[in-house]
């Protein structure tokens, strides 16, 4: 805006009057914003970009107010600010910017406050990873200020990443990985933490049992032979078999007496020494104990060369072995055979079913 005022004389006598103008241009005065509403500023990430805006009767400011560095310099609007320890414990600073170059003017100034921000804290367990088994993995993480807002895991075997609170995983492979978490609060202050977790091989369980007849009861034996990948060893392994409610016991190799024949389900579970447990259920079938018998037979009387014929008589029979001229001589497996002797004399024959032997 620009105004003209006139100053004329007056009581001028006889003389006229004299007239004379002064022009004036009035400027606008600056206006100064140093950034408005207050910073927050994570501690552990504190150096700080300010956006200072100076309008009106000047474009140019000073910043002031803390004694830590302005970068490249505090003469201009816009420097990022690093504080000093002091500033970062005390909590909050006030920075001011001030107009410049303002004429006749009379500078301007607008403060904005820089309220630094406890960083969370990351912390994280895991239950014990074993191989092809889910581990879980469980976030302790603290927000120390605000509310925690995120976590990023990365698992290290390069899977996909997962932002649950406490996520699980299933690798593939046994060994060591590291474990990465991320958190932030609601002021957007991260922090990050790593962990060695390493992968566990499971168990290989395999078991076999035979069985032994004694009286009327029958007894089996179950025998362990599982197995476990390197590094990991059976040592320090321990055994927890279920036999069908019959019996728990906890060594390799057991034995359990049942009183009847039947189906029964056995389970073996072999938990190693880092804790990683592999199951095996097999359903065994017991049978009723052999009985055996035989019957022989010829329809052209006992001569040389005659051809006897034998026949079982067992009960409960699964497989037969014969002996025609015990304890030597030729044998056969077949369940009813036929033999033909080629000299005179007196024979005995041994008949043997699955635990089950008869001589005569």
């Amino acid at each position: 805006v620009t105004v003209t005022l006139y100053l004329a004389s007056t009581n001028n006598g006889n003389c006229l009057p004299v007239r004379d103008s002064i022009m004036i241009n009035f400027t606008p005065s600056p206006t100064v914003s140093a950034g408005g509403a207050p910073l927050s500023v994570c501690k552990n990430n504190f150096i700080t970009q300010l956006n200072g805006v100076v309008t009106g009767g000047s474009s140019t400011g000073i910043w002031s107010g803390g004694v830590g560095v302005f970068t490249p310099t505090n003469s201009i609007l816009t420097p990022s600010y690093t504080p000093t320890a002091g500033e970062l414990a005390a909590g909050s600073i006030m920075l001011t910017l001030t107009s410049t170059n303002n004429g006749n003017c009379i500078a301007v100034s607008n403060q904005i406050t820089l309220n630094f921000i406890d960083k969370p804290t990351a912390s994280f367990t895991a239950n014990v990873a074993c191989l092809n088994v889910a581990t879980s993995f469980t976030s302790s993480s603290l927000a120390n200020a605000g509310t925690l807002s995120s976590w990023n895991w990365a698992f290290g075997d390069a899977s996909p990443t997962s932002t649950l609170v406490s996520p699980s995983h299933t690798y593939s492979a046994a060994g060591p990985y590291t474990v990465t978490l991320i958190v932030a609060n609601s002021f957007n202050c991260y922090d990050t933490i790593s962990k060695p977790v390493t992968v566990n091989n499971l168990p290989n369980v395999f078991w076999n049992y035979n069985r032994l007849c004694t009286g009327s009861a029958l007894q089996i034996n179950f025998t362990d032979s599982s197995n476990i990948a390197l590094p990991d060893l059976l040592s320090g392994c321990t055994y927890q078999w279920d036999l069908a409610g019959l019996g728990a016991p906890t060594i390799p190799n057991p034995t359990q007496t049942f009183n009847f024949p039947g189906t029964y389900n056995i389970t073996l579970e072999i938990t190693s020494a880092k804790g990683c447990k592999s199951t095996s259920i097999k359903t065994i079938t017991i049978t009723p104990r052999p009985n055996a018998g035989f019957t022989f037979s010829n329809s052209g009387g006992f001569n040389i060369g005659s051809n006897v014929i034998f026949t079982d008589t067992s009960s409960n029979s699964v497989s037969w072995f014969w002996n025609f001229e015990y304890p030597g001589g030729n044998t056969s497996t077949l369940q009813n055979p036929s033999y033909i002797y080629y000299a005179n004399g007196l024979y005995t024959v041994q008949f043997q079913t699955q635990f089950g032997t008869l001589s005569k």
